[in-house]
């Protein structure tokens, strides 16, 4: 499992460099990231992710196929999980005002390298004119710059959080990163089965 692509983030795929570098470029700004003293966020990225520059707030599913509403989410949460997009996360009005701030453009250079490369670069102009930014050639979660097992870990615990117990997840962890185990995963996951009935 941990040898296959696992998206860090609950969005198209296309997007997810472009928040590998906002990350980024969010942390190297001296004393933290301060949300009132961004200015404008620029991103220039290949077409594909280019295209998806709409401020999608109509659904979930339009909002996680939007490049501003996903950058947004993830400065104000530090995460993009599935919770990310439920009514009362995007109806807030910061998300909005965020996203508005983020401005997409295709770089044919970045286009020319696809599909083994997916290059993007933001860069946060921060109120007072300075700039922070970052350039990743791909997205991390690929075998080549996987996620570690925490990460891995933490996003299942994200997405189940709601529907198994604790204890039940924590076993999960333990089994599913066991890769000696051949019994154990079944009664794991018989467990599951009962559980979720």
């Amino acid at each position: 499992m941990l040898d296959s692509y696992v998206k860090p983030y609950a969005c198209a795929r296309w997007i997810h460099p472009i928040l590998d570098a906002t990350r980024s470029a969010l942390a190297d700004r001296a004393g933290g990231p301060d949300v009132c003293a961004i200015q404008r966020i620029d991103v220039e990225t290949f077409a594909f992710a280019a295209s998806l520059s709409g401020i999608g707030l109509r659904s979930d599913l339009h909002a996680r196929f939007s490049v501003p509403v996903c950058i947004a989410a993830v400065i104000l949460d530090r995460e993009l999980h599935a919770q990310s997009f439920l009514p009362d996360g995007l109806s807030r009005p910061e998300i909005r005002s965020l996203a508005e701030l983020v401005h997409v453009r295709e770089d044919p250079g970045f286009t020319a390298v696809l599909p083994r490369e997916r290059p993007s670069t933001v860069t946060i102009t921060w109120h007072g004119g300075r700039q922070t930014s970052h350039h990743v050639r791909n997205s991390r979660g690929n075998p080549g710059d996987r996620l570690t097992l925490q990460e891995v870990s933490a996003k299942f615990r994200s997405n189940v959080d709601t529907v198994l117990p604790p204890q039940l997840t924590e076993r999960c962890i333990a089994t599913l990163a066991n890769r000696d185990s051949s019994e154990r995963p079944r009664r794991v996951l018989a467990d599951v089965a009962a559980q979720l009935g």
